[in-house]
Formats: structure tokens, C-alpha cells, sequence
């Protein structure tokens, strides 16, 4: 099977590009009730339990940056599309998805 060129080239770069990762995090909630609401009705308030999977552009130990998806198509160059942020202390875990590879049948 034939590797696309944008996954050849992320494969010539840095071992933090190339790396797939599964993160568990927690991110804020709104209550948008559109409306005046009594405060004792309000109920206990939670985070939300988010799950993200992407391609690692940045890491240190104040945020995390991931991208969906990844191209070589427009400019030349890796251009990523699908960025997100997410805070370290947001983050409850980091999980690296080894072997993959995945193979694309037509």
C-alpha cells in the first residue's frame, strides 16, 4: 500500500509531529438557559468529560496542541486543519496510539 505524502513527510519529521495520542480531559460547562432562573433551582454543577484523538504539533508542560487532520496538498508544506488547545491542567490523561498505521482499502 502506498503512503500518503503528507504521513511521509510527518514520518521524516520530529518524533512529537508524528505522534497519535487519545486525551482524557475535562473542559467548563455553560448553562445557557436563555432565561432568568432562580439559584435554588440551579442543580450541582459538573465538567465536562471530553475525549480527543490527533496528531501531536506541541506539547510542554502548560498545554497540549493536537490536529485532526493533516495535509501536504495546499502549500507544499504539512498544513493542519482541526487545531485544538487543551490546557495540561485540563488534561486527566495522555495516551499514545501505538501502530497506527492504518490501512485503507478501496
Amino acid at each position: 500500500m502506498r503512503t500518503p505524502m503528507a504521513l511521509r513527510k510527518i514520518k521524516e519529521q520530529a518524533e512529537p509531529v508524528r505522534k497519535v495520542v487519545r486525551i482524557s480531559w475535562i473542559d467548563s460547562a455553560s448553562v445557557d438557559l436563555n432565561d432568568w432562573v432562580s439559584v435554588s433551582d440551579l442543580h450541582k454543577p459538573e465538567p465536562c468529560s471530553c475525549e480527543s484523538v490527533g496528531f501531536v504539533l506541541y506539547q510542554d508542560s502548560e498545554m497540549i496542541r493536537i490536529t485532526k487532520c493533516i495535509s501536504d496538498n495546499m502549500v507544499g508544506d504539512i498544513t493542519a486543519g482541526g487545531i485544538l488547545d487543551i490546557p495540561m491542567v485540563a488534561v486527566l490523561t495522555i495516551t499514545e496510539l501505538v501502530n497506527g498505521e492504518l490501512e485503507y482499502k478501496k
